[in-house]
């Protein structure tokens, strides 16, 4: 009779046990994934605030007609490029925000992860050629009025903006990678229970 008591225990030990690890399994891909949809909000966020500081660049542009004395096509450029980059950014923290991946299947989820890492690759190149064109402008302009004290300010500028440029974008790549290998994780964990 004990060893019969001892087999019921037993078996429903092994019961509770299995009954664990799937609950556990289920909570880390709910974990894993609410890890990834933190680091998509957080990256959205971070798009639309730095398109909103796009926004300052037009209001900018007659400031350097009249003070610096820059030719108006400079000014222009200048305004556009902020106009040009802060919808980008505005558009793409959209294009981050419409994928729900609590409900989305772990593949297509990571697909979405894909395509954003495409996609803010491809922002970051235009961005950064469109900059130098407009920062090469006007170092041109600068250099045609031979005025050091404003050559002085922009090289200043350029020395103080390029490190906190730099540190954007390595936190905004590093959010997409923790979103796709919170993802990746929540795959390989689905394979692992196939098996």
């Amino acid at each position: 009779m004990e060893l019969e008591d001892l087999k019921d225990k037993w078996q429903k030990l092994n019961v509770r046990v299995e009954h664990l690890e799937r609950d556990n399994k289920r909570l880390a891909a709910q974990l894993a994934t609410g890890r990834a949809l933190n680091a998509q909000k957080t990256l959205a966020n971070m798009y639309m605030r730095i398109g909103t500081v796009g926004l300052v660049l037009p209001c900018l542009a007659p400031a350097l007609v009249e003070v610096l004395n820059f030719d108006q096509w400079v000014a222009c450029l200048y305004g556009i490029f902020g106009i040009v980059m802060m919808a980008l950014d505005y558009s793409f923290a959209g294009y981050i925000r419409q994928n729900d991946y609590m409900t989305l299947p772990v593949v297509e989820a990571l697909r979405s992860v894909i395509a954003v890492r495409k996609r803010q690759t491809m922002l970051r190149i235009f961005g950064i050629t469109m900059g130098v064109i407009v920062i090469a402008s006007m170092f041109g302009q600068v250099l045609g009025q031979n005025n050091s004290e404003v050559m002085y300010g922009m090289l200043i500028g350029l020395c103080l903006g390029t490190p906190v440029g730099v540190f954007m974008a390595y936190r905004s790549i590093k959010l997409v990678r923790t979103m796709q290998s919170e993802l990746q994780r929540c795959l390989d964990e689905d394979d692992s229970d196939e098996r």
